[in-house]
């Protein structure tokens, strides 16, 4: 399929923009109790406009503002596309830092003498430099923090469903601010992560971080950096950081005999790594962290995955193509269908329009009494190399990639502790009459139908392309929309 630039490199058109300006403008958006989450969908090529509408793309993202600096934390790189992304006001101007997980610099890289590349040390093997975000510094003194899920390479914008959060524009601290003693929580775990690097360049870009007033992030970053944590940096990363951050911020709103309906996690992702013959990492080891919150783990709430079909990925939008951002392996699948199979629901995206766009985008939620209790956007797919694995009866966590997300509470929006905040998801046409006047929203973009729809069950006569999940090493002899095999 044609990935040839779609948009000028000055398109603000986009109807987020719209909305953006709104909402600075206005406060939190043209209703008062709807409250901006900062999180959007990418915008899907040849989708209808309505399923486009609230979208991103990485030229909009680039282009709110003139940039002295361009910070991009990513694993693959497509240089050239992504320098006709930058609008013409930053493209040779702009100091332009790549920390990167492809193995050479681009050949192109001498044609843009702006841009500068880093390749972090990985220590542990398999692992990859997995996180994709953004950091970046206008010439107004502001700055942005854009975290996302999609590489920068032209696909991945164009035909995967792909999320993003963008912070506000944020300023630099005061000397009232300073004086005062806070300290951001945002800003704190921001630089630690920064920092991790242990990177001259990088360490100098963390003391510029921390001038500026973080306090209008309402999201709680979660990290992994690859290592052997143990002692005082057990729980600072990885899924015991999830489990640390549920733990003490997140407060169950229901009592249990308030629940009427069931309550379960839902982990969505693009990959599912070597989790094990049996469950014990995914249900007792990675799912109570998962479980957690101030009163304590709830052995009761089940997992649920999201992972296409094998059907799924042949009717995508990019044919056998959409696979390649999907990187299970038939070996993986083998060894862990007889506990994941049962938990196992395609994507089915219709809400948003997105079915035929395969997931790249990583989420993991949950779901109490049919209410979103929280949601997290992430880079890290269902895998130890990304959430990390507890050794020596829990002493230590050993993590092998470089992760970034963030987390989406009621309670970091509910400043005068009212209990009053809800989630919502902005493709859930139900929210609109579901809460009264006194409850304030917060839109998360979730791209798949509610709720779900398990894999069909396997019998004699049904078709194994509708029954399993997609493997990117097996070879599918049944033709896509273009009239092609797959051939890995």
């Amino acid at each position: 399929m044609n990935t040839k630039k779609r948009h000028s490199d000055n398109d603000l058109s986009d109807d987020v923009e719209i909305l953006h300006i709104k909402k600075q403008k206005n406060g939190n958006s043209e209703n008062f109790n709807n409250i901006d989450a900062g999180m959007n969908l990418t915008r899907v090529e040849n989708l209808q406009n309505c399923y486009n509408k609230n979208t991103v793309t990485l030229s909009s993202l680039l282009s709110k503002k003139k940039s002295t600096n361009i910070i991009q934390f990513n694993f693959l790189l497509d240089l050239d596309w992504f320098m006709t992304q930058v609008p013409l006001h930053s493209r040779n101007t702009a100091k332009i830092l790549f920390i990167h997980g492809i193995r050479d610099i681009p050949e192109s890289s001498q044609l843009y003498p702006n841009t500068r590349f880093l390749a972090p040390h990985i220590p542990l093997p398999y692992g990859s430099h997995h996180t994709k975000a953004m950091l970046l510094f206008y010439d107004d003194d502001t700055m942005q923090v854009v975290i996302h899920t999609a590489n920068l390479v032209p696909g991945d914008w164009y035909f995967k469903t792909q999320a993003v959060w963008t912070s506000p524009f944020l300023s630099k601290k005061t000397d009232e601010y300073i004086k005062s003693g806070r300290e951001c929580e945002f800003e704190k775990e921001l630089c630690k992560y920064i920092r991790y690097y242990n990177i001259p360049v990088l360490n100098r870009l963390a003391e510029r971080v921390s001038l500026y007033n973080f306090e209008e992030c309402k999201a709680i970053l979660i990290s992994s950096v690859p290592g052997i944590h143990r002692g005082k940096e057990l729980n600072n990363w990885g899924h015991l950081q999830l489990r640390n951050i549920l733990n003490t911020k997140y407060q169950m709103k229901f009592n249990t005999s308030e629940i009427k309906k069931e309550s379960y996690i839902i982990a969505q992702m693009s990959s599912i790594g070597a989790l094990g013959k049996d469950d014990r990492w995914l249900n007792k080891e990675f799912g109570q962290s998962l479980r957690n919150s101030i009163s304590g783990i709830d052995s009761k709430v089940n997992i649920k995955l999201i992972y296409p079909t094998v059907d799924n990925v042949r009717n995508s939008l990019e044919g056998w193509n959409g696979g390649n951002c999907l990187p299970f392996s038939n070996s993986n699948w083998q060894k862990q269908s007889n506990y994941m199979g049962k938990i196992l629901n395609i994507w089915k995206a219709d809400n948003s329009g997105r079915t035929k766009a395969m997931p790249h985008i990583k989420t993991y939620t949950r779901i109490d009494n049919d209410e979103i209790s929280w949601f997290l956007l992430t880079s890290a797919n269902l895998s130890k190399a990304a959430w990390g694995t507890l050794q020596k009866q829990g002493n230590q966590l050993m993590i092998r990639n470089y992760e970034l997300g963030v987390l989406i509470l009621p309670e970091l929006f509910d400043d005068k502790k009212k209990n009053n905040v809800k989630i919502t998801n902005y493709y859930d046409n139900t929210n609109k009459i579901k809460y009264s006047s006194n409850i304030k929203t917060v839109a998360v973009p979730i791209p798949f139908d509610l709720p779900l729809t398990p894999y069909p069950p396997k019998s004699v006569n049904s078709d194994p392309n509708t029954t399993s999940p997609w493997t990117w090493d097996v070879q599918r002899n049944d033709l896509d929309l273009f009239g092609k095999k797959y051939c890995p």
